[in-house]
């Protein structure tokens, strides 16, 4: 009894701290190019030697929530022992490559309706020239849509 009450406990705390990571806005430095205020965060692992990614987001409408993602391996574990599905607009280049986290109907729907909007995402999915830097994830969530981008090596804020 006392371990299904630990495992009780543990999933309510993990479901708790996503839903608080969820819900929060990341913290950056705003700056500003022509008319559009943008934030910047250059993330790192902490010990300073090496950055492993950034983070660019622009202000946008408040009550959505939803991400387009890069499929990970805990995603495929997931999938496999039927806690997630992997939701396919008929579209094999977008299918294979993004894997989207929402249960708004409406959205994707609209995804699967819509290819010149898969297009598009397609299209920030493959914009950072070079080697350096790839989009991990599009996220719109908490007024902010913003884009998470991962890097291949060593790279210094000006690549961003």
């Amino acid at each position: 009894m006392l371990f299904y009450l630990g495992v009780f406990a543990v999933f309510c705390l993990s479901a708790l701290f996503a839903f608080a990571q969820l819900t929060s806005m990341w913290e950056g430095k705003f700056h500003k190019f022509e008319d559009t205020v943008y934030k910047l965060k250059i993330l790192n692992p902490g010990n300073g030697t090496k950055y492993t990614g950034a983070l660019f987001g622009i202000k946008a409408n408040e009550g959505y929530d939803y991400s387009f993602k890069r499929e990970s391996s805990e995603d495929r574990f997931f999938k496999r022992v039927g806690l997630t599905y992997k939701y396919k607009v008929g579209d094999s280049k977008f299918d294979d490559l993004v894997f989207i986290v929402s249960d708004n109907i409406s959205l994707l729907k609209k995804l699967s309706d819509c290819p010149k909007l898969t297009s598009l995402i397609l299209e920030i999915f493959a914009c950072p020239d070079g080697n350096k830097l790839f989009v991990e994830k599009i996220r719109h969530g908490a007024g902010c849509l913003s884009v998470e981008f991962g890097t291949h090596g060593k790279f210094d804020q000006h690549d961003v």
